[in-house]
């Protein structure tokens, strides 16, 4: 490593130690995933608002193309953001005469720091904006104790679920974090198996919640009934396998009406689903699973005419979510052989990546919700 290389890494650490003191949650080397590629990020905010930053040391001998390099990076670095997500250039100067810099864009903010004081300055500059833009009565709900606590207790989901503080009340922010620790809990006693259904809850909260705040309608009882449905249906499916393939008579017998006694059942369900409907229950669930496919629905019913709407709940109707939610399923439920699905942790940290995906499709969503009802609010 040169020395260009190592005053870069210096002030990287100082950086980052000096966003997180100021309530600004960052993280370097951060992983992201476009279309085409992998990349990593020099840092990468979660919170307040998530936020990415290239940093670059100009010296006497840097190139010229050096900060269109930098600005190429990060536009191509918002694919993975779909757009949403705001970008920062900081230009450590290192020499005798001012830069004659791009301005910035929409898009991108260019911060130019030098002398003794350059860190400070460019986390200063970074924390002002990124605080700026979040509404009154959000920062109000906030103390500076929880403007600083960064998750530590949610492990390896500390850095996506962070972001959600500023999204939701900080009565269900608490809740998702309850779940995050206890998750954490559960992984690092290798207990997979049950950390899975910690993952599925975790994936149903912060759905249920993110909709509350976007406010889109919920019929809570509804969801429950699809739910209800849902389980009644699995019991009658296997009933009807176990009876296709049995060839004792006397056990088929059995099987029969075991079999005649589910489709009562079901129908009874069914019956109950159809009377029930205008039935509402104000709950946040948390101990059994919602129908959050109907959730994302609604979200889509609302505000589909948001591009990056569409475009991240294509992507979680097309498999993500039902990535993470088969495995929960498949560890909270027994087979028609009566055992249960155990897992190791290649399984869950499989789960793992998929809820991140999830979780940073959501990040997307509310950024571009959040825009267009901010750009709704001041034109009122």
């Amino acid at each position: 490593m040169n020395r260009v290389q190592n005053r870069a890494a210096e002030f990287e650490r100082l950086f980052i130690e000096a966003l997180c003191n100021a309530g600004v949650q960052a993280v370097s080397d951060f992983k992201i995933k476009t279309k085409n590629q992998f990349l990593i990020l020099d840092t990468y905010i979660s919170s307040p608002q998530r936020a990415i930053v290239e940093i670059k040391m100009l010296s006497d001998n840097s190139s010229p193309r050096l900060i269109d390099k930098a600005q190429r990076f990060l536009a191509v670095s918002r694919e993975a953001f779909d757009q949403q997500v705001t970008c920062f250039l900081v230009i450590v100067n290192e020499r005798d005469c001012p830069s004659k810099l791009l301005s910035s864009e929409e898009w991108m903010t260019i911060i130019e720091v030098s002398g003794s004081n350059a860190v400070a300055n460019a986390a200063a500059q970074i924390r002002d904006q990124l605080y700026t833009s979040i509404p009154a009565e959000r920062m109000s709900q906030l103390s500076p104790a929880v403007i600083m606590d960064a998750l530590p207790e949610a492990g390896l989901l500390s850095d996506v679920l962070v972001n959600f503080r500023t999204r939701i009340s900080p009565d269900a922010f608490e809740v998702l974090r309850s779940e995050a620790a206890s998750f954490h809990r559960e992984y690092s006693s290798a207990h997979y198996t049950t950390s899975a259904l910690c993952v599925g809850r975790m994936l149903e909260f912060t759905i249920y919640t993110l909709a509350k705040a976007w406010d889109v309608p919920i019929n809570k009882r509804s969801i429950g009934l699809l739910d209800d449905l849902d389980q009644r249906y699995k019991v009658l499916s296997n009933r009807i396998i176990e009876y296709a393939y049995e060839d004792c008579e006397a056990q088929k017998n059995m099987l029969w009406d075991k079999l005649k006694k589910e489709i009562l059942n079901f129908n009874g369900t069914l019956t109950n689903a159809a009377m029930s409907l205008n039935d509402n229950h104000e709950k946040i669930y948390t101990d059994f699973p919602i129908n959050i496919e109907a959730i994302i629905r609604g979200v889509i019913k609302k505000y589909g005419r948001i591009g990056t709407v569409r475009d991240e709940t294509k992507f979680l109707l097309e498999g993500k979510i039902r990535e993470v939610m088969d495995i929960r399923n498949r560890a909270a439920h027994a087979d028609t052989s009566g055992s249960r699905t155990d897992y190791g942790q290649h399984q869950i940290d499989q789960m793992i990546d998929s809820l991140r995906s999830v979780l940073f499709s959501l990040g997307n969503m509310a950024d571009a919700i959040d825009r267009v009802v901010l750009e709704f609010n001041d034109g009122q």
